[in-house]
C-alpha cells in the first residue's frame, strides 16, 4: 500500500500530515463518517483524542487495514497460500 492519503500535507504546504479529521479519516477509508465513529463507539478503531477533538492517525489506520485484510483471511485460504509458499502449517 502506499498509503491512504499519498501526498497529504499540512495547510501550509511544508508538513506532511501525520492526523487526519473525521471527515478526512472516512473518505481516504470510504466510509459513511456514520460507520467511522460507530467504529470508534465500539473500540475498533485507532483514533487520539485532543481535548474533545478526534483525530485518526495516518499510519495507525494503514496498519488497522492490514490487520482488517489477515483476519478476513479464511484458515483454507490461509493454508493454501502457505503451502504454495512452502511455509510450514499450523494445526
Amino acid at each position: 500500500m502506499t498509503g491512504l492519503m499519498n501526498g497529504t500535507q499540512s495547510a501550509d504546504g511544508d508538513l506532511p500530515r501525520l492526523l487526519l479529521t473525521s471527515p478526512e479519516a472516512a473518505a481516504a477509508l470510504s466510509i459513511s463518517e456514520r460507520t467511522l465513529w460507530q467504529l470508534k463507539e465500539d473500540g475498533k478503531i485507532p483514533f487520539v483524542l485532543f481535548g474533545r477533538n478526534v483525530r485518526y492517525n495516518l499510519s495507525s489506520l494503514e496498519e488497522w487495514i492490514r490487520e482488517q485484510e489477515r483476519a478476513s483471511i479464511s484458515p483454507q485460504l490461509r493454508r493454501s497460500r502457505e503451502e504454495a509458499n512452502g511455509q510450514p502449517q499450523h494445526s
